[in-house]
């Protein structure tokens, strides 16, 4: 389902109970949605998620029940924290955080050992917290 490029400034609740969504895009301008509601945890078959350019500041901890999901795209919003329960991502193979406000990542980060790409370029990532997430990922390709 692609409902990008509309003036959406939030995600209806009715959306988790869409059982057979497998891909959702929800990207580009005029989208002035702030945080995803629970619901969302419940879309138990997506694969692919695209929150990108949008004015997202809160994620909920049900992202971590979506164990099919193998691309989050949230590049382009306004995190600052990534909910530890990301790394309940099992399935997960590329995740871009790209251009966001975020100081730090989740050591549950870790835990996605199917993530090929992980894209960070754009955030407030000290040195230090890039080479630490560079010896907890290393078969991660990381975009900085």
């Amino acid at each position: 389902m692609n409902i990008s490029n509309n003036k959406i400034e939030s995600l209806p609740i009715s959306i988790g109970e869409i059982a057979t969504l497998t891909e959702l895009r929800l990207n580009n301008n005029n989208n002035n949605i702030k945080s995803l509601n629970n619901s969302i945890g419940n879309l138990i078959n997506v694969k692919v998620l695209w929150f990108r350019n949008n004015q997202i500041n809160y994620l909920p901890d049900t992202l971590g029940k979506l164990e099919n999901l193998e691309e989050l795209h949230l590049d382009q919003n306004q995190l600052e924290i990534i909910p530890k329960e990301i790394g309940n991502l099992k399935s997960l193979i590329i995740l871009n955080l790209s251009k966001n406000k975020l100081k730090k990542l989740p050591k549950e980060i870790s835990n996605l050992k199917k993530i090929k790409k992980l894209f960070i370029s754009g955030n407030e990532l000290n040195e230090v917290e890039i080479e630490a997430l560079k010896k907890l990922m290393p078969n991660t390709r990381i975009y900085l």
